[in-house]
């Protein structure tokens, strides 16, 4: 069972990070970088310096299942508050959630 729920959450950071592709084939620069769940779980594996995993869903989905190193940040709090993003500028953040409803 606890298989399956994260493969869902993995299922979700597919669904989030293919946005910014699709407006990027209009025309508009891609600020983001798409990551499949096999190449972020290549990135934990190995360790991947100056990298947060951030958990983008509410803390009751965060407290059920999550990637263990990753950071919760509720989607709604972040849009209000871009300063819980303050990293240094070289930090790769990746952003996962279910998607948007």
């Amino acid at each position: 069972m606890r298989v399956m729920k994260m493969f869902v959450v993995m299922a979700g950071l597919l669904f989030v990070a293919v946005l910014p592709t699709m407006a990027a084939e209009k025309g508009k620069a891609e600020p983001y970088t798409v990551v499949t769940s096999e190449e972020l779980k290549a990135m934990l594996d190995r360790q991947e310096p100056g990298m947060v995993v951030i958990d983008a869903r509410n803390p009751d989905e965060y407290q059920e299942v999550h990637i263990r190193t990753a950071v919760n940040i509720p989607w709604p709090k972040l849009e209000k508050d871009k300063t819980l993003l303050n990293f240094q500028k070289e930090t790769k953040l990746v952003f996962y959630c279910n998607g948007f409803k």
